[in-house]
C-alpha cells in the first residue's frame, strides 16, 4: 500500500475496524499482515526441476522490494545451497517496475524458469521462440502468477503454477477475523501456496543446442 491508504487504514484501526492487509511490504502498526511465502514452494519446485534432469534452473523476478518476490528469490538460493549446486551465470534476471535489466533470458542453457511476474513468462517465451525451442519440450515455465485455465496468449497453452492456497488462506483469514487477537497486530503471517500443473512444465529434451 501507498502511505496515503496506510494512513486510511490505520485511521480506520483507531475507530475500531479490524483490518487485514495482503502482501504488505514490511509489518505496519496496528494492521494484520498476511502474505504467501512462495520460499518453501519455490526451494521445492527447483528441486524438482533439477530431479527431472534440467542442466539449469532460472529465476525471473520483478520488484525487489516486494514480499512474495523476496521469498521466492531465497527459496531459489535454499535449494541451490541444499543441493550444493553453483546458480548459473545467468540464472537469475531482474526486472523492477522502474527500470528494464536489459537482461534477456538464457532458454539455451537454462532449460527451466520460475518467473514472479506474468510479464516474465511472455519475455521467456519470445526468446523461446526466437531461438526456435518450445514450451515445454525444450524449456519448462512455472509462473507465480497466475492467470487462469485460460491459454496465456504468449505460449498459447495452459500454464503451470504456483499460487495462493486459495482454501487454506480464507480459513486463515477467517479465524483471524472470527478469533481477533491483540498480539497480531503488526505481524506478518506466512500463508501457503501450491503447485497447479497444466501444460508447461517436461522434463527437458535432451538437444544438441544446450552448450556447456
Amino acid at each position: 500500500p501507498d502511505p496515503q491508504m496506510v494512513m486510511r487504514l490505520r485511521e480506520l484501526t483507531r475507530r475500531g475496524a479490524h483490518v487485514i492487509v495482503v502482501v504488505p511490504c514490511q509489518p505496519m502498526e496496528g494492521l494484520i499482515g498476511f502474505f504467501t511465502d512462495y520460499r518453501p514452494a519455490v526451494r521445492d519446485a527447483v528441486k524438482k526441476f533439477y530431479q527431472m534432469g534440467h542442466p539449469a534452473v532460472g529465476l525471473m523476478t520483478h520488484d525487489p522490494l516486494h514480499l512474495e518476490h523476496q521469498r521466492a528469490y531465497l527459496g531459489y538460493l535454499d535449494a541451490h545451497r541444499e543441493l550444493d549446486l553453483p546458480i548459473h551465470p545467468r540464472g537469475i534476471v531482474q526486472e523492477t517496475q522502474y527500470e528494464a535489466s536489459g537482461q534477456t533470458p538464457d532458454v539455451k542453457n537454462i532449460s527451466a524458469w520460475i518467473c514472479t511476474f506474468i510479464g516474465a513468462v511472455s519475455i521467456v517465451a519470445a526468446e523461446c521462440k526466437r531461438t526456435g525451442l518450445s514450451v515445454p519440450d525444450d524449456v519448462s515455465i512455472l509462473s507465480l502468477d497466475d492467470p487462469g485455465d485460460a491459454p496465456m496468449a504468449a505460449l498459447g497453452k495452459r500454464l503451470t503454477v504456483l499460487r495462493p492456497d486459495s482454501a487454506a488462506n480464507a480459513a486463515r483469514i477467517h479465524e483471524c477475523l472470527s478469533n481477533w487477537r491483540e498480539d497480531r497486530m503488526g505481524t506478518l503471517t506466512p500463508l501457503p501456496a501450491v503447485w497447479i500443473d497444466r501444460e508447461t512444465i517436461a522434463p527437458p529434451n535432451q538437444r544438441s543446442s544446450f552448450e556447456p
